[in-house]
């Protein structure tokens, strides 16, 4: 929200799947990597699976290495290690968009 954006937080993936399905329409996603019930590497696939070309941004403490395939694989993915600064995250979501739109 500081960054001007507005923010639709879910609890779980099912939950976000589920807004997706009623028609939510972000203008991107932010997942963590690693989460309770589902990766944000399999809600990643399921959102391509659906057809939806969404940008992501996937966060991580852990290296960029366990979504390296993922990033070569679907369109506008970008990773952001963590920790991250409010600089950096923004910095990433404005080249993930700018990547999308062309």
């Amino acid at each position: 929200r500081r960054l001007g954006h507005r923010v639709t937080g879910v609890g779980s993936v099912a939950e976000a799947q589920a807004w997706l399905d009623a028609g939510g329409a972000p203008d991107f996603i932010l997942s963590d990597v690693m989460m309770p019930e589902q990766t944000g590497i399999d809600f990643l696939r399921q959102i391509r699976a659906a057809g939806r070309e969404t940008p992501v941004l996937l966060v991580s403490g852990y290296s960029s290495e366990s979504v390296e395939p993922e990033l070569a694989t679907h369109k506008h993915v970008a990773f952001l290690a963590k920790p991250w600064t409010v600089s950096e995250l923004s910095e990433q979501i404005a080249a993930l968009r700018a990547r999308a739109s062309r």
